[in-house]
């Protein structure tokens, strides 16, 4: 008797994938996951989360300058956990990975690489070095707030972060805290911007890719479901979650448009401005996972391996890019089953899904997920999965026993 096979295809093209705006590092060093930092002009004492502190004597105190709030130095840098370098006039303040450099009576200011324009710059005044908070403050992902009536100035930072179960990683963390709480990564993938992936895939029920770049997280995103975040969790609607700059949440538009995902990534960072093979096959490891995490969210086993599978993706992916075609077919004809059957492979072809535009694995993913044909065919029984990756195509082949 001949066997019927049934092959399910799907295609998604998406013609550019924006990664969105994103968020400075964020880790004072303390319990409190919403800091709030209030002071006076001409008050001696400044409060953090309610409890009072003083300056260093009353000649020290916020002033105003040309409309703009200068405060002491070295109580703010303080209060951010900030480690204080002065040298010929110029101020330097680093924290993980932020450095803030500014320079009395100059108007230039830098955060790492970039330029800014002070309109009131950093002072001596009463042999005291005054610097201008709302640079300073902005420029570690803090909120400012200016309440004329009473001239009190009122800077609220979030320290973000993913939690899973009992475990929660937050953005600024050092990797040896890291380590301490998750143990050593399964591996280290290349990142879209200048930070390696430490991913954690041996249980995916708790997976999750911390982002570190000089041994501080700077960028942290799973899928797993049960994940919380200080502005949202999985499973949320659009209007259960607080938009918050530099947390993205996925959304499934399938499932009722439930959050599924969330990637956090710092302002501190450079795109790469190469994408190699091994960057390809991060980001072909990455779908893997994805894919598998997506399956035990929704009650089904995790796929298994197929190298034969992967060759057959990676070579498609490749084609698609260097003849200018997407398609499931290629130009010839020749099928997704017949290439893998050409390539020898032991298992047979059960699905397929390709997408063209991506330069991520997480984006890819999402896209397939919010597509009902996509989600559907990630979700089907199969046994076994190969995902190739080339340029911006990206491919998953299922195969069955």
């Amino acid at each position: 008797m001949r066997r019927l096979v049934v092959f399910v295809l799907a295609v998604i093209l998406i013609c550019a994938a924006v990664m969105p705006s994103v968020s400075a590092s964020a880790a004072v060093d303390n319990g409190d996951e919403v800091i709030v930092i209030s002071m006076s002009i001409g008050s001696p004492i400044m409060t953090i989360n309610g409890r009072q502190q003083t300056f260093d004597d009353e000649v020290t105190v916020p002033i105003l300058r040309n409309g703009r709030t200068l405060v002491p130095l070295r109580a703010i840098y303080e209060a951010f956990s900030l480690e204080v370098e002065f040298v010929n006039g110029e101020i330097t303040g680093t924290r993980g990975n932020t450095e803030i450099r500014l320079s009395i009576n100059n108007h230039v200011a830098h955060r790492g690489a970039r330029q800014y324009w002070l309109d009131t710059p950093p002072r001596i005044v009463n042999g005291r070095t005054m610097v201008p908070i709302r640079f300073v403050a902005e420029s570690l992902g803090a909120d400012v707030e200016w309440i004329g009536e009473t001239q009190t100035i009122n800077i609220t930072q979030v320290r973000q972060y993913v939690s899973l179960g009992n475990v929660r990683v937050y953005m600024g963390d050092s990797l040896e805290r890291v380590e301490g709480i998750l143990g050593v990564q399964d591996r280290i993938d290349p990142g879209d911007h200048d930070f390696r992936w430490h991913v954690y895939n041996s249980d995916y029920r708790r997976f999750i890719m911390v982002g570190i770049k000089n041994g501080y997280v700077e960028a942290l995103y799973t899928n797993a479901s049960g994940f919380e975040t200080i502005n949202a969790k999985y499973g949320d609607k659009p209007d259960d979650i607080v938009s918050m700059h530099g947390t993205q949440v996925w959304h499934d538009s399938n499932a009722g448009d439930a959050a599924h995902a969330v990637l956090i990534v710092s302002d501190d960072l450079e795109r790469r401005s190469n994408y190699d093979d091994s960057y390809y096959r991060a980001q072909e490891r990455q779908i893997f996972d994805l894919t598998n995490v997506f399956r035990v969210n929704n009650g089904k086993p995790a796929l298994g391996y197929d190298d034969t599978a992967e060759r057959t993706a990676r070579n498609h992916s490749r084609d698609m890019s260097e003849r200018r075609f997407f398609d499931h077919n290629t130009p010839e004809g020749i099928t997704p089953w017949a290439r893998y059957r050409n390539n020898n492979g032991r298992y047979h072809g059960s699905g397929e899904n390709i997408a063209w535009g991506f330069s991520t694995a997480i984006g890819a993913f999402d896209g397939w997920v919010n597509s009902a044909g996509h989600r559907s065919n990630m979700l089907m029984s199969h046994d076994f999965l190969g995902v190739g990756v080339y340029g911006l195509y990206m491919m998953q082949f299922f195969t069955r026993r």
